[in-house]
C-alpha cells in the first residue's frame, strides 16, 4: 500500500505522520510541493530525516507520473474530492 503525505505543517504533524506510515511498513511518499512547515531551520531537519527513514519525495509532475491514468487534469466540481 502507497501513502501520500501533505499538508500543514512539515516539521510537526506531516512528518510524524510520515514517520508513522514508513515505520508501519507503508511505501510512503512526502509531497513538498504541498506542504509547508512553520521552521525552516527545523523543516530541513525534518526532511533529511525523513529521507533517511526511506520516506520518498515526490515533486508533483513526479506524482502525476506515478499516478499515470488515475491522475485527473481538472480537479473535482466539489472541491472535496482527492485524486
Amino acid at each position: 500500500m502507497q501513502v501520500f503525505v501533505c499538508g500543514l505543517a512539515t516539521d510537526y504533524c506531516v512528518s510524524h505522520t510520515a514517520l508513522d506510515s514508513v515505520t508501519a511498513g507503508f511505501q510512503t511518499y512526502f509531497l513538498p510541493d504541498l506542504s509547508r512547515g512553520t521552521e525552516k531551520e527545523l523543516v530541513e531537519a525534518r526532511c533529511k530525516y525523513m529521507k533517511q527513514q526511506g520516506i520518498q519525495f515526490l515533486s508533483l509532475s513526479q506524482l502525476k507520473d506515478l499516478l499515470g491514468s488515475r491522475y485527473e487534469k481538472d480537479p473535482p466540481s466539489n472541491g472535496h474530492d482527492c485524486l
